[in-house]
Formats: structure tokens, sequence, C-alpha cells
């Protein structure tokens, strides 16, 4: 038996005193992982978790969720010709997970409001937003085919791999270039919408130009926005052989072409392709997460992440998707709020930066992703309420005092009982890498929340002109000793006086061949064009921070 065998491989690793102490033990003792753990008479229970096929998963023994469902005993072997794509652990009624007896897991802890699930993206996934409670009730109602429950839905994403992701609505100004920029992208909007976002000024009348930019993108007639599709996809390839000087094109722009051309292949004459001219094209690294909240348009382009989010299904999507669209309710119900999503890296808990907090302001579910290294032992957090955990890298086991062992292998998913105490995580010091396990419950921390939508979070993204930006920056810029606001003029004639090692230091990014400089300690965005037309860009005193109304001064 191929777990049986994994199992005495794992124990024979173990040091010699350590061996002694439980090889007299049964068979059954030490196959605890694959029955029941008990510890201070609470049972930790193996999961068999839920998996789903979608046409966007990763195929084969390449897709994470396929090896995790292979461990957990879930399928005897991987097709590798199936798109795993999806692990569901929790209660939810369209994939509940079970125990190894087959009873379902809310038949012992009465439902979990919180639904943890492994993803695999091989491909683009919808272009899609999740309802508030009181939408999703709506919805359930009136179409409870399309949206199977009444619950809401925000989710929080934590990378396992470089996760690619377009998330939230560009700044008004990048939609405005790459309007004047792609005649075909503005072919496919009404002449109207196009102007409310030339004109726009302030926030609510950049909200109401979006909006109605979005809409008159979605409402164009096919034939048209495949056609222009197939006009902008022609002069993009052509231009990308042109391979022109990098600094004819800026980075981002070029980012934005390349996504394009990859979203027409995956989804042939759809013109949800041209997606990230309206929308921000992240890349997060492992170990970062984002908070999407309700009403926030998204799409996950490539990837493995672990997700979480209140326990529900309800997804209303728009584009790239053979699926059910429904695009008017996408268009109501949408905020229009610029710039991406926080990435939150994580902070410490519980004294102990080995435990790893990802928390968000919703009541349903928090994370915590627990390393443990070789030759080191770690407990794990005692919690009041139940949770879920899965290992998503390494090996290592913990032991109680009946010679129990538990067996910690990639992908093999437990229950964990409110006020268990705590399991003391061990990795032999031969091994070569660390445990990691990812443990998910109800929030416990809402007072304290690692991400919070709408303000500045660890970084948040603000757009292609102004980039990541960290915490602690003031809200307006730094006053003069006379107590006066700084001028953009003058601060910019300060920076051309600053050495060059000093403005490389500062240098906050490129757009348009000019630079953008966080001038005393990042109170101002601004910069100056490199090459014959010397114009400064600066911001608007009271917006400098998200950089939202850049203007440029001859």
């Amino acid at each position: 038996d191929r777990s049986q065998a994994s199992e005495v491989d794992e124990a024979s690793a173990s040091s010699n005193s350590e061996a002694s102490s439980w090889s007299d033990v049964q068979t059954p003792a030490i196959m605890a992982s694959m029955a029941t753990y008990t510890t201070d008479g609470k049972s930790i229970l193996p999961l068999r978790p839920c998996v789903k096929d979608y046409a966007w998963g990763i195929r084969g023994l390449d897709s994470r969720v396929a090896r995790y469902a292979l461990e957990s005993g879930i399928i005897d072997e991987v097709d590798p010709d199936c798109p795993y794509a999806e692990l569901w652990i929790g209660t939810h009624p369209k994939g509940p997970s079970t125990l190894r007896d087959g009873k379902t897991l809310e038949s012992v802890c009465g439902g979990l409001p919180f639904l943890f699930k492994v993803l695999s993206a091989g491909k683009t996934l919808s272009i899609q937003a999740h309802p508030d409670k009181s939408l999703a009730e709506r919805l359930h109602t009136e179409n409870p085919g399309a949206y199977g429950d009444s619950n809401h839905k925000p989710e929080m994403a934590v990378a396992l791999t470089p996760f690619e992701a377009m998330c939230g609505f560009r700044r008004i100004e990048e939609i405005a270039i790459l309007l004047k920029k792609h005649s075909e992208f503005a072919a496919c909007i009404d002449t109207e919408a196009q102007l409310a976002i030339f004109v726009a000024r302030d926030e609510d009348d950049q909200r109401v130009a979006l909006k109605r930019l979005f809409t008159s993108f979605m409402s164009c007639p096919a034939e048209k926005s495949k056609s222009q599709l197939a006009a902008l996809l022609e002069r993009l390839q052509s231009e990308q052989g042109d391979h022109p000087h990098p600094h004819e094109e800026p980075p981002w722009e070029r980012k934005c072409a390349r996504a394009i051309l990859r979203l027409a292949q995956q989804f042939p004459n759809d013109a949800g392709a041209m997606a990230p001219f309206f929308l921000n094209y992240l890349l997060i690294a492992p170990g970062e997460s984002f908070f999407m909240a309700a009403n926030e348009p998204h799409a996950y382009v490539a990837g493995e992440i672990l997700e979480c989010m209140a326990c529900s299904d309800n997804v209303v999507r728009a584009g790239l998707t053979p699926k059910f669209k429904d695009v008017t309710n996408l268009v109501s119900m949408l905020t229009y709020s610029m710039g991406g999503p926080s990435i939150d890296g994580g902070t410490p808990a519980f004294g102990d930066s080995r435990i790893m907090r990802y928390t968000p302001p919703v009541p349903e579910f928090e994370v915590m992703v627990l390393t443990c290294n070789p030759g080191e032992t770690l407990p794990m957090p005692p919690l009041k309420v139940p949770s879920v955990f899965i290992v998503i890298e390494g090996s290592g086991c913990t032991d109680n005092e009946d010679g129990q062992r538990l067996v910690m292998r990639p992908g093999r998913t437990y229950y964990v009982p409110p006020g268990c105490p705590p399991l003391v995580l061990s990795v032999n010091e031969a091994k070569r890498g660390p445990l990691r396990i990812a443990v998910a419950h109800e929030n416990l921390h809402m007072h304290k929340p690692t991400v919070i939508p709408g303000a500045e979070g660890p970084s948040s993204w603000s757009g292609e002109f102004g980039g990541w930006k960290g915490q602690g920056q003031p809200p307006s810029a730094p006053p003069t000793p006379s107590g006066r606001t700084s001028s953009p003029r003058k601060e910019a004639k300060a920076a051309h006086k600053l050495p060059k090692e000093v403005l490389d230091k500062l240098t906050l990014g490129d757009f348009d061949g000019y630079r953008l400089w966080a001038v005393d300690g990042g109170a101002w965005g601004l910069g100056v064009a490199p090459r014959r037309e010397r114009r400064f860009v600066v911001a608007k005193r009271e917006q400098w921070r998200d950089l939202n109304s850049v203007i440029q001064v001859s």
C-alpha cells in the first residue's frame, strides 16, 4: 500500500531515539493520519476534499490540485489530460468535504462560515465580480439556477506560485492614454463615453465616466467588437515584431499589449481580451495576498493560490467564458473605484515569525501559514473555533502520548475541532526543506485586519502612473517651514539639484518616458521628461498620493 509505505518511510527518517518510542506500536496507531488522531479527548479528522475540473485548470500532474487530490485519496490516479482546477475544503453543498467513513464534514461541525480552496489556473478565468449580501439574496430569488445560494462572497487569495491577475479598474488617466493610442479599443466605445473620460475632474465624475465607458464597451455589438479585436491583434502582432526602442513605449503599455495577445489566443473572438485596457494587470509573488471585496471586477490569469472566501459560489460573469454571462447585473453592481487591491505580505502572529496571519476585514474567515524548518518544532496556535488545514509543502509529523503519529505530506487535509490542544509540528533535521501548512478558520482578528479595502495597505497598486505605494506616507504635500504647502515647480527644481545617485534611489517608476520621484520622503510624485520636450509631470496637491489626476505642464 503506497500510503502505508509513505508512513513507514517517514517514520524511519526520524531519529533513533524517536523511533524507539513508537516502533512497537501496532500499525493502526501508526496510520493515525489515515484515520483519527486524538489529543486530550479531541479528535482531529482527516478530510477528503472535493476536486473540481474546469477548462481553465492546469492539466495532469503539473497541477497542484491534482497532486493534492491524489495524496488525499480523492482520486486513484491523475489523468494527464484533465484540467484540475480547484480543491474545495469546507461544507458548501456544491462540494462538501467528507470524512473517511463517507460522512460529511457538516455532520461533525454543523457547517463552516468559510470555504477554503486551492486553485491551479492554467488559463484565464472569466471577468467577474461577486455580489454583496443584498444583491446575492435578490439574484438567488430571481435566478436560483445561476445563483445557487443567497450569501455574499468576499474572497482572499494567497499566492503559492507567481500569480497573474487582473484586479480593479485602471486609473482614468491610463484609460485616457489607451483610448488615444488604440483606435480599435476606442471604436468599441461611444463618443459620449470617451468624452466623459477626458473631461472628468473629481472622483465622482471619474466614477460616472468609468461606468459609462464600461457599459458602452460591454454593450458594443458583437460583430463590431469582433472586427475591431481582429484589427487590434493584427497591429499588435506586427508591432511586437518591430522591436521598438525600449524608450519608445512605456513598460506598462508593452505589458498591456502582450496580455491582450495572450488572452486572445485563449479566447478567440472574445472582446473580453481587451480587458487589460481597463483592468489593472498585476503579478503577485508567492507569500503575498490580496483581498477582493464584493462588487469589484477581477479575472485571475495564471498561477496557483490558496483562496478563502465566505461560504458561497455566487459569481456574476461578463466575459472570457463560455458560461452564463450576466452583463446587466455586472454593470449595475460594480463600485467603479479605481486602482487595484492592496497587496498584503501577512503579519507575524502569536509571537512567532514562522506563523504568518492574513486577515481580511470580514468576519467569516482568516488564514495562517505556518513554516517549520528542519530540526525545529512549532506548536500550532490553539483556536476556540473550528478550523481546517492543508499541508502545502514539505513533510513532517506530530506525535501524541498514545503513540499516534500524524504524518504531514503535501495535500493532506484535516479538520481541527474548537478548543483542541495545539499540535506540535516537527521536521527531522535531515530534511532538506521546511514543512508548510495553511490553516483557515473564522476571523478572530477583525480588530487587526492586515488588509483594508480603500485604504493604503502594506503595498497597494495606485495604477501604472503611481505604481506600488507603502504605508506611512503623508496625506498631503509637506508644509514648507513657513507653513505653506510647497509648489510642484519648486519641488521639481529641488529634484533637479539632487545628485544622480540620490535620484536613482528615489525613483518610483516610469511612464511615457517620464520618471516619477518621491521627493522629501515620499511627499511628491513628479518627474521631468528626459527627451526633447522638457515638461514637468505633477499631481494635484490634494490627490498626489494616488497620482489620481496627473497633468502635464509645458
